[in-house]
């Protein structure tokens, strides 16, 4: 059943290549022909494709270099905001009951607040000895 799957796959993807291969070597042609033509056209045409695969390069190291330095400050906020949250958690000295049930209003208001001020999300895991 794959196999013959492929196999039409394969067929309808041959008339396809095929032309695309044509158009290819035909633009391949085209190219030569205008390159040997004289000196000009030949430093015409350098002077294009080495531009061209520059630009070309410089946008995918830059494209990388901006990813990198938005994820690393993202990062770096993110890991500022839990630092803070943390802090503000360990000097309210909070004691969790048994289970997040069982805590007290205040406690729950508490991190509300903290939530909304430092702008994060607070998420509070329990381990399966305190249950």
């Amino acid at each position: 059943m794959v196999n013959r799957n492929l196999q039409e796959d394969k067929g309808k993807l041959q008339p396809a290549a095929f032309a695309f291969r044509t158009f290819l070597h035909n633009i391949k042609r085209i190219l030569l022909e205008q390159f040997n033509k004289n000196i000009y056209t030949r430093i015409l045409f350098t002077n294009v494709i080495v531009f061209t695969f520059a630009l070309i390069v410089l946008m995918v190291f830059s494209n990388f270099i901006v990813k990198q330095a938005t994820y690393d400050q993202v990062q770096q906020d993110l890991l500022r905001k839990s630092k803070r949250v943390n802090f503000a958690l360990t000097s309210q000295e909070l004691t969790w009951k048994n289970s997040i049930t069982d805590q007290t209003g205040t406690e729950q208001d508490l991190l509300r607040f903290l939530a909304d001020s430092f702008d994060a999300r607070i998420t509070v895991l329990i381990g399966k000895e305190q249950l």
